[in-house]
Protein backbone atom coordinates (compact mmCIF):
# COMPACT_ATOMS: atom_id res chain seq x y z
CA UNK A 1 0.00 0.00 0.00
CA UNK A 2 1.51 3.75 -0.68
CA UNK A 3 1.74 5.71 2.03
CA UNK A 4 -1.24 7.63 2.22
CA UNK A 5 -1.55 11.64 2.47
CA UNK A 6 -2.62 12.81 6.09
CA UNK A 7 -3.04 16.72 6.48
CA UNK A 8 -2.70 17.88 9.94
CA UNK A 9 -4.01 21.67 10.95
CA UNK A 10 -3.94 23.31 14.01
CA UNK A 11 -0.99 24.09 17.16
CA UNK A 12 2.41 23.33 16.77
CA UNK A 13 3.92 24.06 20.70
CA UNK A 14 7.65 23.17 22.40
CA UNK A 15 6.90 21.63 25.52
CA UNK A 16 8.84 21.94 28.59
CA UNK A 17 8.53 18.57 30.60
CA UNK A 18 8.97 18.97 34.52
CA UNK A 19 9.15 15.94 36.30
CA UNK A 20 7.83 15.74 39.94
CA UNK A 21 6.86 14.05 43.02
CA UNK A 22 3.28 15.55 42.78
CA UNK A 23 1.53 18.16 40.61
CA UNK A 24 1.76 21.27 42.18
CA UNK A 25 -1.59 22.38 44.34
CA UNK A 26 -0.21 25.55 46.20
CA UNK A 27 1.71 28.59 44.94
CA UNK A 28 5.26 28.50 46.10
CA UNK A 29 8.89 26.83 44.79
CA UNK A 30 8.72 23.51 43.60
CA UNK A 31 11.39 21.59 42.34
CA UNK A 32 11.99 18.83 39.48
CA UNK A 33 13.19 15.51 39.72
CA UNK A 34 13.65 15.36 35.75
CA UNK A 35 13.81 18.30 32.48
CA UNK A 36 13.01 17.27 28.71
CA UNK A 37 12.13 20.10 26.41
CA UNK A 38 10.07 18.42 22.84
CA UNK A 39 8.13 19.34 20.40
CA UNK A 40 4.10 19.31 21.10
CA UNK A 41 0.77 20.46 20.07
CA UNK A 42 -2.35 19.12 19.00
CA UNK A 43 -1.90 18.63 15.36
CA UNK A 44 1.85 18.93 15.33
CA UNK A 45 1.90 15.88 17.32
CA UNK A 46 -0.56 14.23 15.43
CA UNK A 47 1.00 14.51 12.44
CA UNK A 48 4.59 13.49 13.88
CA UNK A 49 2.52 10.38 14.95
CA UNK A 50 1.08 9.39 11.41
CA UNK A 51 4.50 10.38 9.77
CA UNK A 52 6.24 7.62 12.14
CA UNK A 53 3.66 5.50 11.03
CA UNK A 54 4.24 5.74 7.46
CA UNK A 55 1.78 8.44 6.65
CA UNK A 56 3.10 11.27 4.23
CA UNK A 57 2.42 13.84 6.32
CA UNK A 58 2.00 17.73 5.79
CA UNK A 59 1.61 20.32 8.80
CA UNK A 60 -0.27 23.59 8.33
CA UNK A 61 0.17 26.01 11.35
CA UNK A 62 2.57 28.98 12.30
CA UNK A 63 4.94 29.74 14.98
CA UNK A 64 7.17 32.56 15.98
CA UNK A 65 10.30 33.63 14.42
CA UNK A 66 12.41 32.76 17.53
CA UNK A 67 14.55 30.57 19.64
CA UNK A 68 11.78 27.95 20.44
CA UNK A 69 10.20 28.21 16.41
CA UNK A 70 13.70 27.32 15.68
CA UNK A 71 13.13 23.98 18.14
CA UNK A 72 9.30 23.25 16.28
CA UNK A 73 11.08 23.44 12.86
CA UNK A 74 13.88 21.30 13.14
CA UNK A 75 12.21 18.52 15.17
CA UNK A 76 9.32 18.05 12.74
CA UNK A 77 11.65 17.73 10.00
CA UNK A 78 13.30 15.35 12.10
CA UNK A 79 10.32 13.23 12.15
CA UNK A 80 9.66 13.55 8.48
CA UNK A 81 6.88 15.98 8.65
CA UNK A 82 6.46 18.82 5.51
CA UNK A 83 6.17 22.37 6.42
CA UNK A 84 5.19 23.58 3.22
CA UNK A 85 1.93 25.13 5.38
CA UNK A 86 4.26 26.26 8.56
CA UNK A 87 4.36 29.95 9.04
CA UNK A 88 7.13 31.94 10.25
CA UNK A 89 5.81 34.63 11.91
CA UNK A 90 8.15 37.82 12.82
CA UNK A 91 7.60 39.85 16.14
CA UNK A 92 5.19 36.98 17.43
CA UNK A 93 6.07 34.14 20.08
CA UNK A 94 5.91 30.56 19.90
CA UNK A 95 3.37 28.76 21.80
CA UNK A 96 4.75 27.04 24.94
CA UNK A 97 3.63 24.39 27.03
CA UNK A 98 4.71 23.92 30.88
CA UNK A 99 4.57 20.34 31.69
CA UNK A 100 4.67 18.62 35.22
CA UNK A 101 4.18 14.95 35.27
CA UNK A 102 4.66 12.87 38.47
CA UNK A 103 5.65 9.08 39.23
CA UNK A 104 2.41 7.80 37.62
CA UNK A 105 2.40 9.34 34.46
CA UNK A 106 -0.52 11.66 35.14
CA UNK A 107 0.21 15.68 33.82
CA UNK A 108 -0.54 19.32 34.38
CA UNK A 109 -0.16 21.81 31.37
CA UNK A 110 0.07 25.24 31.45
CA UNK A 111 -0.47 26.80 27.52
CA UNK A 112 0.83 29.93 26.44
CA UNK A 113 -0.62 30.69 23.19
CA UNK A 114 0.25 34.24 21.57
CA UNK A 115 -3.10 36.17 20.83
CA UNK A 116 -1.16 38.10 18.15
CA UNK A 117 -0.77 34.60 16.13
CA UNK A 118 -3.16 35.25 13.38
CA UNK A 119 -6.63 34.07 14.30
CA UNK A 120 -8.40 34.38 10.04
CA UNK A 121 -7.59 32.29 7.24
CA UNK A 122 -4.25 33.35 5.55
CA UNK A 123 -4.14 33.58 2.19
CA UNK A 124 -0.93 31.27 1.98
CA UNK A 125 -3.08 28.42 3.09
CA UNK A 126 -3.28 26.50 -0.39
CA UNK A 127 -7.07 25.23 0.74
CA UNK A 128 -6.88 24.28 -2.93
CA UNK A 129 -4.72 21.11 -2.07
CA UNK A 130 -6.44 19.88 0.48
CA UNK A 131 -8.52 17.77 -2.10
CA UNK A 132 -5.55 15.93 -2.62
CA UNK A 133 -4.80 14.63 0.71
CA UNK A 134 -6.34 10.98 2.44
CA UNK A 135 -7.40 12.16 5.27
CA UNK A 136 -7.61 15.24 7.11
CA UNK A 137 -6.75 16.26 10.75
CA UNK A 138 -7.52 19.36 12.48
CA UNK A 139 -7.39 20.50 15.86
CA UNK A 140 -9.69 23.52 17.81
CA UNK A 141 -6.88 25.85 18.04
CA UNK A 142 -7.33 28.00 15.07
CA UNK A 143 -10.77 27.36 14.30
CA UNK A 144 -11.17 29.35 11.06
CA UNK A 145 -8.66 28.12 9.42
CA UNK A 146 -9.48 25.01 10.52
CA UNK A 147 -13.15 25.21 9.73
CA UNK A 148 -12.24 26.29 6.12
CA UNK A 149 -10.07 23.44 5.50
CA UNK A 150 -12.75 21.19 7.39
CA UNK A 151 -14.92 22.62 4.02
CA UNK A 152 -12.78 21.81 1.59
CA UNK A 153 -12.38 18.37 2.56
CA UNK A 154 -15.66 17.78 2.66
CA UNK A 155 -16.08 19.35 -0.50
CA UNK A 156 -13.48 17.09 -2.15
CA UNK A 157 -14.89 13.96 -1.03
CA UNK A 158 -12.05 13.66 2.03
CA UNK A 159 -12.57 12.06 5.47
CA UNK A 160 -12.00 14.41 8.24
CA UNK A 161 -10.99 14.10 11.95
CA UNK A 162 -11.21 16.44 14.47
CA UNK A 163 -9.30 16.60 17.56
CA UNK A 164 -12.23 17.61 20.03
CA UNK A 165 -10.16 18.96 23.12
CA UNK A 166 -10.80 21.60 25.77
CA UNK A 167 -10.49 25.39 24.51
CA UNK A 168 -10.50 28.35 26.04
CA UNK A 169 -12.35 29.46 22.54
CA UNK A 170 -15.53 28.35 23.78
CA UNK A 171 -16.92 28.61 20.69
CA UNK A 172 -14.30 26.68 18.69
CA UNK A 173 -16.15 23.43 19.36
CA UNK A 174 -19.64 24.75 18.50
CA UNK A 175 -17.79 25.71 15.26
CA UNK A 176 -15.73 22.60 14.53
CA UNK A 177 -17.99 19.53 15.34
CA UNK A 178 -20.67 20.00 13.28
CA UNK A 179 -18.10 20.05 10.09
CA UNK A 180 -15.70 16.86 10.94
CA UNK A 181 -16.77 13.40 10.12
CA UNK A 182 -15.35 11.69 12.90
CA UNK A 183 -15.17 13.89 15.98
CA UNK A 184 -13.11 12.81 18.90
CA UNK A 185 -14.12 14.32 22.10
CA UNK A 186 -11.36 14.08 24.77
CA UNK A 187 -13.57 14.14 28.34
CA UNK A 188 -13.33 17.66 29.15
CA UNK A 189 -13.76 18.54 25.89
CA UNK A 190 -17.07 16.59 25.35
CA UNK A 191 -18.49 18.63 28.51
CA UNK A 192 -17.21 21.66 26.90
CA UNK A 193 -19.30 21.06 24.43
CA UNK A 194 -22.34 19.19 25.22
CA UNK A 195 -22.33 20.49 29.59
CA UNK A 196 -22.98 16.31 29.96
CA UNK A 197 -20.98 15.13 33.05
CA UNK A 198 -21.37 11.70 31.49
CA UNK A 199 -20.10 10.59 28.57
CA UNK A 200 -22.35 8.21 27.66
CA UNK A 201 -25.14 11.35 28.12
CA UNK A 202 -22.19 13.53 26.58
CA UNK A 203 -22.23 11.44 23.53
CA UNK A 204 -26.44 11.18 23.26
CA UNK A 205 -26.13 14.64 22.69
CA UNK A 206 -23.38 15.23 20.94
CA UNK A 207 -25.01 13.04 17.66
CA UNK A 208 -27.92 14.80 17.91
CA UNK A 209 -26.03 18.23 17.21
CA UNK A 210 -22.98 16.76 14.95
CA UNK A 211 -23.15 15.31 11.43
CA UNK A 212 -20.26 12.71 11.81
CA UNK A 213 -19.89 9.69 14.15
CA UNK A 214 -18.94 10.95 18.04
CA UNK A 215 -16.38 9.59 20.28
CA UNK A 216 -15.18 10.14 23.71
CA UNK A 217 -11.29 9.04 24.17
CA UNK A 218 -11.24 8.64 28.28
CA UNK A 219 -7.40 7.73 29.00
CA UNK A 220 -6.80 4.17 30.83
CA UNK A 221 -10.83 3.75 30.61
CA UNK A 222 -11.04 2.89 26.58
CA UNK A 223 -12.49 4.40 24.12
CA UNK A 224 -16.83 4.79 23.39
CA UNK A 225 -18.44 6.02 20.28
CA UNK A 226 -21.35 6.15 18.54
CA UNK A 227 -22.91 4.99 15.25
CA UNK A 228 -26.67 5.96 13.99
CA UNK A 229 -26.91 2.50 12.34
CA UNK A 230 -25.35 0.33 14.77
CA UNK A 231 -25.65 2.40 18.18
CA UNK A 232 -22.55 2.69 21.34
CA UNK A 233 -19.51 0.95 20.45
CA UNK A 234 -16.27 0.47 23.28
CA UNK A 235 -12.73 -0.25 23.04
CA UNK A 236 -10.67 -0.67 26.17
CA UNK A 237 -7.55 0.71 26.54
CA UNK A 238 -4.15 -1.53 26.48
CA UNK A 239 -2.69 -2.24 29.50
CA UNK A 240 1.02 -1.04 29.19
CA UNK A 241 4.11 0.92 32.34
CA UNK A 242 2.37 4.02 32.02
CA UNK A 243 5.83 6.75 32.06
CA UNK A 244 3.83 9.77 31.11
CA UNK A 245 0.56 10.38 29.53
CA UNK A 246 1.54 13.53 28.07
CA UNK A 247 0.25 13.80 24.07
CA UNK A 248 -1.40 10.91 24.37
CA UNK A 249 -4.46 11.83 22.73
CA UNK A 250 -2.63 13.54 20.00
CA UNK A 251 -0.82 10.46 19.25
CA UNK A 252 -4.61 9.20 19.35
CA UNK A 253 -5.58 11.63 16.72
CA UNK A 254 -2.88 10.57 14.42
CA UNK A 255 -2.73 6.84 14.44
CA UNK A 256 -6.87 7.55 13.83
CA UNK A 257 -6.41 9.58 11.06
CA UNK A 258 -3.94 7.52 8.74
CA UNK A 259 -5.19 4.18 9.81
CA UNK A 260 -8.77 6.16 8.23
CA UNK A 261 -6.99 6.67 5.15
CA UNK A 262 -5.82 3.28 4.85
CA UNK A 263 -9.39 2.36 5.16
CA UNK A 264 -8.94 0.16 8.32
CA UNK A 265 -12.97 -1.10 9.43
CA UNK A 266 -13.55 1.27 11.99
CA UNK A 267 -13.23 -0.82 14.87
CA UNK A 268 -9.72 -1.42 13.68
CA UNK A 269 -8.91 1.94 13.34
CA UNK A 270 -9.83 2.79 16.75
CA UNK A 271 -7.91 -0.54 18.02
CA UNK A 272 -4.88 0.76 15.68
CA UNK A 273 -4.89 4.41 17.45
CA UNK A 274 -5.50 3.18 21.44
CA UNK A 275 -1.91 0.93 20.23
CA UNK A 276 0.22 4.18 19.30
CA UNK A 277 -1.43 5.95 22.03
CA UNK A 278 -0.60 3.33 24.98
CA UNK A 279 2.81 2.53 23.16
CA UNK A 280 3.70 6.73 23.06
CA UNK A 281 2.97 6.02 27.30
CA UNK A 282 5.65 3.91 27.94
CA UNK A 283 8.44 6.34 27.27
CA UNK A 284 9.05 10.33 28.89
CA UNK A 285 7.48 13.38 26.62
CA UNK A 286 5.00 13.71 23.98
CA UNK A 287 6.91 11.67 20.98
CA UNK A 288 9.42 9.87 22.25
CA UNK A 289 7.35 6.74 22.64
CA UNK A 290 5.69 6.87 19.63
CA UNK A 291 6.05 4.06 17.80
CA UNK A 292 7.24 2.78 14.42
CA UNK A 293 5.01 0.93 11.90
CA UNK A 294 7.01 -2.17 12.57
CA UNK A 295 6.90 -1.61 16.41
CA UNK A 296 3.30 -1.31 16.58
CA UNK A 297 2.13 -3.97 14.72
CA UNK A 298 4.35 -6.06 16.65
CA UNK A 299 2.48 -4.96 19.85
CA UNK A 300 -0.91 -5.68 18.17
CA UNK A 301 0.03 -8.93 17.03
CA UNK A 302 1.02 -9.95 20.56
CA UNK A 303 -1.73 -7.92 21.97
CA UNK A 304 -4.89 -9.67 20.19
Amino acid sequence: MPNKKVLCIGNAVLDQIFSVNSIPHTAGKHFATAFLEAGGGPAATGAVAAARLGGQVTLWSRIGDDSAGNTIASELEKYGVSLRGLKRLTGVVSSIAAVFVNPEGERMIVNYIDPRLPQNVPDWLPLDEVKNFDCVLADVRWPAAAAAVLEAAKAGGVPTVLDADLSPNTEALNTLAPLAAHVIFSEGGLKQYTGEASPKAGLQKAAEQCSGTPYVTMGEKGCLWLEKETGEHFFPSFKVNVVDTTGAGDVFHGAFALALAEGLPRTQVVRFAAAAAALKCTRPGGRAGIPDRAVLENFLQNNQ
